[in-house]
């Protein structure tokens, strides 16, 4: 019998998650270096961004969904939509977007949205929470979540709070994400070049308005009937018939 002692089998460790995501950060960081190197060797030109820019602000389909506004007391509030980010975005150029979902929960999803200048690295980063719940005013064949009441100008109504289906729940996920993106890239926007584009926008709409004012018409009652305000709805609260309003109002 052999006195050579057994020989112990040298055991391999799995990867770890911890091994998993430094594999990805490292992987993240290469892609980005390699993107700033090509970004580097073809240098925006501020003039041509700017110049970009202004010509998608003149054209109807980008001015009627430009800018956004919310009523707050009896000032509206008023500021450029995720379309003209993103416009700027393009005409911007060398810029990175990255969306990571970075927590999936019961309730809710942890969502993170980053936007990365690749010639002068500078990043901007800013997280939501997106949460698993929608509001129904019919809750059959729905999982209700809970119940509350909503003052309408009918009086108060029951609103269910209800489970999202995939759909809803991605549509949810995507509006979150533009947001933070709109937000994050109106960040590289000079504040000169903002409201030169915000001018420029409203010129266009007041200019197409005049030139196809029932078109602009039907356009404007068309989206209030989405968001459930109908016509006669618009004739109440503006005290005059739709016909009537000029291409400025």
């Amino acid at each position: 019998m052999s006195d050579l002692p057994a020989t112990v089998p040298t055991m391999v460790p799995a990867p770890t998650q911890n091994t998993s995501i430094e594999s990805a950060r490292t992987t993240a960081i290469a892609e980005i270096q390699m993107q700033h190197a090509v970004a580097r060797t073809n240098p925006r030109i501020n003039d041509v961004v700017r110049q970009r820019l202004l010509f998608e602000c003149v054209t109807p389909a980008l001015a009627a969904k430009g800018i956004y506004s919310l009523p707050f007391g009896n000032e509206p509030v008023e500021g450029l939509t995720i379309r003209t980010a993103e416009a700027f975005l393009r005409a911007r150029g060398n810029m990175l977007t990255r969306v990571d979902i970075t927590g999936v929960f019961e309730a809710y999803e942890q969502v993170r949205v980053t936007v990365t200048d690749l010639e002068t690295m500078q990043v901007e980063s800013d997280e939501t929470i997106v949460r698993r719940e929608i509001e129904r005013k019919n809750p059959i064949g729905r999982t209700v979540l809970s119940r509350r009441q909503k003052v309408t100008k009918n009086g108060l109504e029951d609103v269910y709070i209800v489970s999202p289906t995939d759909a809803e729940m991605g549509g949810k996920r995507q509006s979150a994400i533009s947001k933070l993106r709109r937000n994050l890239a109106l960040r590289f926007m000079p504040f000169d070049l903002r409201v030169e584009v915000e001018r420029r926008i409203r010129e266009t709409m007041q200019d197409d308005a005049a030139k196809h004012p029932e078109e602009r018409r039907r356009a404007m009652i068309d989206d209030f009937a989405s968001l459930g305000v109908s016509a006669a709805d618009l004739i109440e609260v503006i005290g005059q018939p739709i016909e009537s309003l000029s291409p400025a109002q």
